[in-house]
């Protein structure tokens, strides 16, 4: 019977995909977030009925609740419920205090959240970093981050969202698109060739000109560049090859949707993203480098240190 049930948890999970701290709108189908949080009566657990064995690998120790990550130390433990058929609902627990998230924490790579003490924001006092993995498909592999702070006794919870990420890494560069110029010489006719010679130069000019150099820059922002200096250039990708294949050059994606953490009691929280390149005439996206930064909370917001680029 566990068998049956964890087989019928797994695809209704494929089928579907989430984000606890996702700011897109729910379709009307799609129970709400809302409904399902008044649904669960956190008040009705009791803490003889949570168990004390950390969820296994190959879910043989499935149950109602499941034990996720722990800080045995600090008293603090999460439990992932499988009450909902969406891999969300969680319960967070100090002591024997208990507060329920609508959390997504699962998904058909069973990948068990990390949990660490860590001072995110400075204030010497050290907060709950939890990372969760919520989603994984083709070209997606999403890890999401929640920071609980406790505030007059009661656990506030901060989510870096897609959203924020987004905000947050654009304010660090400026990107362009960057194509070689035709040479001159290869460009114009001499005036001692034929018309029949010219034609056939245009024409073979038109027709390799997407083997010209072209580069996806990351650059300084144009407000820090001082006048007189040209921007640093961070990282460049040279995309003639994916651009010839592909079609033209259509933005940078994927990077909301690859997303790993690493916390660590010492050194903080660091992210790091997989950016993907997207093309006009083809679905297909191409992997270009991995940015990686430090997090932490500044004034209550999410903030990302300097930026490192990677080549994949």
């Amino acid at each position: 019977m566990k068998k049956v049930i964890i087989f019928s948890f797994c695809l209704a999970l494929i089928l579907s995909l989430f984000c606890g701290c996702k700011e897109e709108e729910i379709a009307p189908e799609v129970t709400s977030v809302e409904e399902d949080v008044e649904a669960f009566d956190v008040s009705s657990v009791k803490i003889d009925e949570l168990p004390t064995e950390m969820l296994s690998e190959d879910l043989s120790n499935w149950d109602y609740f499941n034990l996720i990550a722990e800080l045995p130390d600090e008293n603090v433990r999460l439990y992932g419920l499988s009450a909902n058929d969406d891999g969300t609902g969680v319960i967070f627990r100090k002591n024997d205090d208990l507060y329920y998230y609508n959390w997504a924490w699962f998904t058909t790579q069973a990948k068990l959240p990390e949990i660490a003490m860590i001072d995110v924001d400075g204030d010497k006092q050290k907060e709950i970093a939890i990372s969760l993995y919520v989603d994984y498909n083709t070209n997606v592999s999403l890890e999401e981050l929640h920071v609980i702070a406790f505030e007059s006794g009661e656990p506030v919870d901060k989510c870096f969202s897609a959203d924020l990420i987004e905000q947050q890494l654009f304010s660090k560069f400026d990107l362009r698109f960057e194509t070689d110029e035709v040479k001159e010489e290869e460009s114009s006719s001499s005036s001692s060739k034929s018309e029949e010679s010219s034609t056939a130069s245009m024409s073979w000019l038109i027709d390799h000109t997407s083997d010209l150099g072209k580069r996806i820059i990351f650059e300084q922002k144009a407000d820090e560049v001082k006048e007189g200096k040209k921007a640093k250039k961070y990282f460049t990708y040279d995309a003639t090859r994916m651009v010839r294949e592909n079609g033209e050059y259509n933005g940078i994606t994927a990077y909301k949707e690859n997303v790993d953490y690493t916390l660590s009691a010492k050194n903080g929280i660091s992210i790091k993203l997989k950016v993907a390149a997207a093309f006009k005439d083809s679905d297909k996206i191409k992997f270009i480098c991995t940015i990686s930064a430090p997090v932490t909370i500044e004034n209550g917001e999410f903030k990302l240190g300097t930026l490192k680029y990677s080549n994949i």
